[in-house]
């Protein structure tokens, strides 16, 4: 599925890179993250996913949906305010609602 369908609703407050591109999986769990994936980093009450950003793009994402800035090269990163609610937008998507 394009990335662009499945971020179509959600508000970004940034983006970089292309949103032309084909997604295989949407994952949240760093260990599940294969070629293609989109990550969706999240911050809980003991980890914050961000810190495995440079880490998931090593192993295969394409694209991240970020609260916070990562540096990271060579992807597509695109800045919500809520990544937990830009993850349930971007599921239903996926989903096809």
């Amino acid at each position: 599925m394009l990335l662009s369908k499945i971020v179509e609703n959600i508000e970004a407050i940034s983006t970089n890179g292309s949103l032309d591109i084909d997604i295989s999986s949407l994952v949240y769990d760093s260990r599940k993250v294969e070629a293609g994936s989109l990550f969706v980093c999240m911050k809980g009450a003991k980890f914050d996913a961000h810190k495995k950003a440079s880490e998931v793009v090593a192993n295969g994402a394409v694209a991240l949906i970020v609260e916070d800035d990562v540096d990271v090269t060579g992807v597509t990163v695109i800045k919500v305010k809520n990544s937990r609610n830009a993850l349930a937008l971007c599921s239903a998507a996926w989903f096809d609602y």
